[in-house]
């Protein structure tokens, strides 16, 4: 997993940006790309110093839920050029889902 988020990570930052983060929020966030804003003491003006790949479970193109638009379960966005990139992403999710369904009741 650490392996494949420096490979996609050392792309160039056309090619993640090519894949930037969309309305379901999946896809690349750049550096400076969200500002935190949880403190009702203080008003955070900052932009984070991070930046992510953000995927869900990974729906088929002609899934109901994503030809109907449905908020957070559209189609991931996957590069280019990264073989074994989402085979790898995929056995991760479903092994951590796997994992959280054994620790619940």
């Amino acid at each position: 997993m650490f392996a494949q988020a420096q490979r996609f990570h050392a792309q160039s930052l056309a090619a993640k940006m090519a894949l930037r983060a969309n309305e379901h929020n999946v896809g690349y966030m750049p550096m400076k790309g969200s500002t935190t804003r949880s403190s009702k003491v203080n008003r955070n003006t900052k932009p984070n110093l991070v930046e992510a790949f953000f995927i869900k479970r990974d729906l088929a193109p002609d899934h109901p839920d994503v030809v109907a638009s449905v908020r957070f379960r559209p189609a991931n966005q996957w590069p280019e050029g990264l073989p074994g990139f989402r085979q790898t992403m995929v056995r991760y999710c479903d092994v951590m889902e796997s994992l959280a369904k054994s620790l619940m009741p």
